[in-house]
C-alpha cells in the first residue's frame, strides 16, 4: 500500500476543514506550503502520523523506512515535469490547499477507513485542489502519469510517445467509445463518487453512443461483460453470474469469481491447504508459495507475523516484512 493512497484519502478531511479558526475552538488555519517545501513537509507529516499511530515506535528500521517511502512517493507525485508545468503556467499550484493537505495528513486519524467515504474520484487528479492543470482535452501534455496530478484540466495525461490530455466525463457527458480512435478525447469516470466506490458496478460508467452511461442491468442489451453490472454478458444480454458448475471462460462470469480454465467450469474458491496458481483462487485471498513448484492457499497472517506482501496480512498492511495494523499502511 502506498503513502499516496493513505495520504490522499486523508485529504478529503482537509477539503471539509473551514478556511479559518473561530472563537468556538475550531482548528486554526494551516500555514501555506510552498511548492519548494511541499515534499519536506509531506515527509514530516506522514512520519509524524506514523509515530503517533505506533507504526514506527523506536525501531530504527521502521522510522527509516517511513522517511524513504514518503520521500520516494512525494518525488513521484511532485515530479520534474509537473514542477516545470507549474513554472510555465500549464498547471497551477495552490499553496493554501497544500497547507490544508499537509496539516490533515499530519493530524489524520489512525483509522484510515473514516476518510474513505468522503474522498472523491476527481480529487485524485488534483490532489484535492493542490494542483490544477490548464491543458484541455486533445491538446499535447507534458506530465504523463497513470494517476495523479498532471497538466491536464480534470483529466489524465496517458503515458505514450506523444501524450495528449484526456478529459474525464461524468454521467451524461460526452465520451469516446474507442479511446484508441478519439474524437472528443474524453473518458468516463464517476468524478463525484467516493474513491473506494470507483470499482463498484453501481458507480462504474461506460461510453454508449458517445455519452457516459451507467452499466446495464440484468436483461439489458450488452456487447461485453464489462457493459453489465453483473459482470456477465450472455450473448447480447446482461445476465446473472453463473453458479458452481456453470460453463465459463472468465472468472468474472462466476458467482464465486473462480473459473477453472482447465475444465471451463465455475468452482468454489479454494480452502486453506489446497493447491493454487493465483491469489484469486483462494477464499483467504492468499496463495502462499506462488512462483515455486506449487502454491498453497493459506490463512491471512496476524499482526506481528512475517510477510512480503500486503495481501498476506489480515490487516492488509505488510510493513518492513511484518504484518502491522491497518493504520500503518501509510508506511508501505
Amino acid at each position: 500500500m502506498s503513502c499516496f493512497r493513505a495520504s490522499v484519502l486523508a485529504l478529503c478531511a482537509a477539503l471539509l476543514v473551514t478556511a479559518c479558526g473561530d472563537d468556538d475552538g475550531a482548528p486554526p488555519t494551516p500555514a501555506d506550503v510552498s511548492i519548494e517545501s511541499f515534499c519536506t513537509s509531506y515527509v514530516d507529516a506522514v512520519c509524524a502520523r506514523a509515530a503517533r499511530c505506533s507504526c514506527v515506535g523506536t525501531t530504527p528500521d521502521l522510522a527509516s523506512e517511513c522517511q524513504t517511502d514518503a520521500t520516494n512517493e512525494c518525488a513521484a507525485i511532485l515530479n520534474e515535469p509537473l514542477v516545470t508545468a507549474v513554472a510555465e503556467g500549464r498547471a497551477h499550484y495552490d499553496a493554501t490547499a497544500a497547507g490544508r493537505f499537509i496539516a490533515t495528513v499530519r493530524d489524520a486519524s489512525c483509522d484510515l477507513a473514516s476518510f474513505e467515504a468522503s474522498f472523491r474520484v476527481r480529487d485524485v487528479f488534483t490532489l484535492g485542489g493542490v494542483f490544477d492543470g490548464t491543458v484541455e482535452p486533445g491538446a499535447p501534455c507534458t506530465v504523463p502519469i497513470d494517476k495523479g496530478p498532471s497538466d491536464c484540466h480534470v483529466g489524465m495525461c496517458p503515458i505514450s510517445p506523444t501524450p495528449v490530455c484526456f478529459g474525464l466525463s461524468a454521467q451524461g457527458q460526452p465520451c469516446d467509445p474507442d479511446p484508441a480512435s478519439p474524437s472528443v478525447y474524453r473518458l468516463c469516470a464517476p468524478l463525484d463518487a467516493p474513491l473506494v466506490e470507483l470499482a463498484s458496478p453501481e458507480r462504474a460508467l461506460r461510453c454508449v453512443g458517445g455519452v457516459c452511461q451507467p452499466l446495464a442491468d440484468i436483461g439489458s442489451p450488452c456487447f461485453a461483460n464489462g457493459d453489465c453490472k453483473s459482470g456477465r454478458c450472455d450473448g447480447d444480454v446482461c445476465a446473472e453470474t453463473l453458479p458452481d458448475g456453470g460453463s465459463c471462460v472468465m472468472d468474472v462470469e462466476c458467482t464465486s469469481t473462480n473459473c477453472d480454465f482447465g475444465t471451463g467450469r465455475c468452482r468454489p474458491l479454494e480452502t486453506d491447504g489446497t493447491l493454487c496458481s493465483a491469489h484469486t483462487e483462494c477464499a483467504s485471498g492468499w496463495c502462499s508459495g506462488l512462483g515455486k513448484a506449487a502454491g498453497v492457499c493459506a490463512a491471512a497472517k496476524a499482526t506481528g507475523e512475517s510477510c512480503a506482501l500486503d495481501l498476506e496480512c489480515a490487516t492488509g498492511a505488510c510493513v518492513v516484512a511484518q504484518c502491522e495494523e491497518a493504520a500503518c499502511e501509510v508506511l508501505e
